[in-house]
């Protein structure tokens, strides 16, 4: 594409339900000295080729540290919102039918950090998240962007909105590293309408320039990850002590890579001088290691999940064939990978099944048109997946 990326965002741009890519791009003369910087879009990669749109120039000087995509709006299509460390500021740019307006800014004080996008108050909209001098809620409403103030005293670089309490609202998960190598950590839980309190804090000697909440021990509660110290939420909002993956470098994402249900790490790392990608390897239980751990053959189960109607509008009736008794859930996933809804179905026995959804959150609001992916687990192992397609 054009020029050097160091942002990449997934939404739903051109309202087609299928995801797109969005990065930034900065474009440098013969001199190698900044000359634009513009968004850059692949609409439906995997589907049509690509194409992409260049024209949503930004001030220079405001050089993005972060990007994320959500509705902001209400409105169909995703909108962008990004911070940048060097303009101390927070922008956004709306998606209006597909056109995307300039971008709107928000000046922050210190230089921001980081970004996260949720819905914090019920409203169907999302809401966004900036970590710096305070922790900043950026919400539009009528047309203009508000900002309100979590944390008025303690610089927060890292920060995310993720349940910590199971209660189905977004709470926030902060941390900060101080002078002297300390790890400040926060989590503030949210009432449901967007009030948030002050219910954790923990600091500890470390140093961490990133961060991620996932549940890595496969307990129901999300765990945080700062640099490469773990805190295990055993629940209540109650925390082991950190405990330290292998890796010698800070996390950069999340995924299953070696296929046996649970969250590994992947950073950079080194060692001997040679820097390298690493991966540490989840056990299941939270412990990490070097190697893979791939399931056992005679482990491994699989099933198929359907659903009818397909698409649907109402209500869609899942039918599975469940291969072992246990615990059985439905997780729904909308396109930029958020867990939106935990359809959960108690302890059922081994053979056919049937469960219904209505399209709402766990908070019984109605979710917004698109495309979900539907995951059957059984004993906190993840068996079947289908897509299901929600049309309002």
């Amino acid at each position: 594409m054009i020029g050097n990326h160091d942002n990449i965002a997934i939404g739903d741009m051109d309202r087609n339900q299928y995801p797109d890519i969005v990065t930034t791009s900065c474009v440098l003369d013969a001199d190698d000295h900044l000359e634009s910087i513009h968004f850059a879009i692949v609409h439906d990669y995997a589907i049509s080729g690509f194409s992409y749109i260049d024209s949503i120039a930004y001030d220079k000087d405001k050089y993005m540290s972060g990007v994320q995509t959500g509705n902001f709006d209400g409105l169909p299509g995703d909108d962008i919102a990004f911070c940048s460390n060097h303009g101390s500021c927070a922008g956004f740019v709306m998606n209006d039918n597909g056109y995307l307006s300039s971008p709107q800014y928000i000046a922050l004080g210190l230089p921001p950090q980081g970004i996260s996008i949720g819905d914090v108050d019920g409203d169907s909209r999302d809401e966004v998240l900036i970590a710096g001098q305070w922790l900043t809620i950026c919400d539009y409403e009528e047309g203009t962007w508000q900002s309100s103030i979590v944390e008025p005293q303690i610089p927060m670089f890292m920060a995310h909105l993720s349940d910590m309490d199971n209660d189905g609202d977004k709470d926030i998960a902060a941390g900060t590293w101080y002078i002297g190598d300390i790890i400040y950590v926060t989590v503030y839980c949210n009432d449901g309408s967007g009030n948030f309190t002050l219910d954790y804090t923990y600091s500890y000697y470390d140093k961490a320039s990133s961060s991620g909440v996932e549940d890595f021990d496969g307990n129901g509660y999300n765990d945080m990850l700062f640099g490469n110290m773990m805190m295990f939420n055993q629940g209540n909002l109650e925390f082991a002590p950190p405990d330290t993956t292998f890796l010698q470098g800070d996390p950069i994402n999340f995924a299953d890579m070696d296929g046996n249900g649970s969250i590994d790490i992947i950073g950079p790392s080194y060692g001997g001088g040679v820097s390298y990608v690493g991966i540490a390897y989840n056990d299941g239980t939270g412990h990490f290691v070097a190697g893979p751990l791939p399931p056992e053959p005679d482990q491994i189960i699989r099933a198929r999940l359907n659903n009818y109607p397909n698409p649907f509008s109402v209500n869609t009736v899942f039918e599975f064939d469940l291969p072992e008794n246990g615990e059985v859930e439905i997780n729904v996933f909308n396109c930029r990978g958020q867990k939106v809804h935990r359809l959960e179905l108690g302890y059922r026995v081994e053979g056919k099944q049937r469960a219904s959804w209505d399209g709402t959150d766990n908070r019984g609001r109605t979710l917004p048109s698109g495309v979900y992916l539907c995951q059957l687990s059984v004993q906190n192992k993840a068996i079947a997946a289908s897509k299901v397609l929600l049309v309002k």
